[in-house]
């Protein structure tokens, strides 16, 4: 409610129009009559507003990511439908920090340790997240000075999801001083170092990539395991990304064992090796690293591979 108000006031003052929508998930009895609510709230202060619903059977296990996935996809088809090309989240600063343990136990590395970002690109569409330094108590205060109420999903304190642990953690970590506000700082520090990782990797694969018109890229071996290990991490990290069509790559610890079987291809018998990571697959010899999809997997295309070469 707090960005859609905000958004709505800032649109309006820079001649731009805004279209809000709330996905209902179905995973509670009263889902559809909360956000039926946010509808009128919103059309009465003259916000135009749409429901979507994720129908079909639901997982049993992981339902959070199973859920948020639903969200953008569904959001995403809607608002390509509507020639919509930046959709604002209202996520802020203590989802920032929650995110930020999550991705510490997770074993993350610098990307993923950077959390969420301000912008970035999800399905061509740009995300912008305006609200991620604001404090969860601001936003109440600003629904409270303009009269607006607003309803608390009860899936927020459920024991059930793990992110509640790590929102009591949080929380926890504030008599030590080391709250929201730092770890939030701690995440911009890694976004910071992860922009300069970034602008290596652009720089390497700008010399030493090879692009096929199937999806497909090849390495110089030489050139990749010469580079700092971060530096490679970061290099495998993006390739599988792109080529694996994932938003995710795989976790650090597996990313690491790749990158030793890659510099140790030269003590292998034959010279050659083969495996499978990210929904890749990867085959090295002692002058090549050559990284296509896996079979029955779609690659992106030229236009879609985040890549700039």
């Amino acid at each position: 409610m707090a960005l859609a108000l905000l958004a709505t006031a800032w649109a309006r003052a820079e001649g731009h129009e805004i279209l809000t929508v709330t996905v209902d998930h179905r995973l509670r009895p009263d889902s559809r009559a909360e956000a039926e609510t946010v509808g009128r709230w919103l059309e009465a202060r003259g916000i135009a507003h749409e429901i979507l619903s994720w129908t079909g059977d639901k997982p049993t296990a992981a339902i959070q990511a199973a859920a948020r996935d639903a969200r953008y996809r569904l959001i995403g088809d809607w608002a390509r439908g509507c020639g919509i090309r930046h959709l604002f989240l209202g996520h802020q600063r203590e989802d920032q920090a929650e995110t930020f343990l999550m991705r510490v136990a997770r074993g993350s590395g610098i990307a993923g340790l950077a959390a969420m970002r301000g912008l970035s690109e999800r399905g061509g569409l740009r995300l912008c997240r305006p609200l991620l330094t604001v404090p969860r108590a601001r936003l109440r205060a600003s629904l409270r000075a303009v009269g607006q109420i607003w309803i608390e999903d009860p899936s927020n304190e459920s024991p059930r999801f793990a992110r509640t642990s790590y929102r009591r953690l949080a929380t926890a970590l504030e008599d030590y001083e080391a709250g929201a506000d730092c770890l939030a700082r701690i995440s911009e520090s890694f976004a910071r170092l992860d922009g300069l990782m970034d602008a290596a990797v652009r720089c390497f694969l700008g010399q030493a990539a090879v692009w096929s018109p199937d999806g497909a890229l090849r390495l110089n071996r030489r050139s990749y395991v010469a580079l700092p290990g971060p530096v490679a991490a970061a290099v495998l990290r993006r390739a599988l990304a792109s080529i694996g069509n994932r938003e995710q790559a795989p976790r650090s610890d597996r990313l690491a064992r790749a990158q030793q079987r890659l510099q140790g291809v030269g003590a292998v018998a034959g010279g050659k090796i083969a495996f499978t990571l990210g929904y890749c697959r990867i085959a090295a010899d002692r002058d090549w690293i050559r990284i296509r999809p896996e079979l029955g997997r779609i690659p992106k295309s030229f236009r879609e591979v985040p890549i700039e070469i």
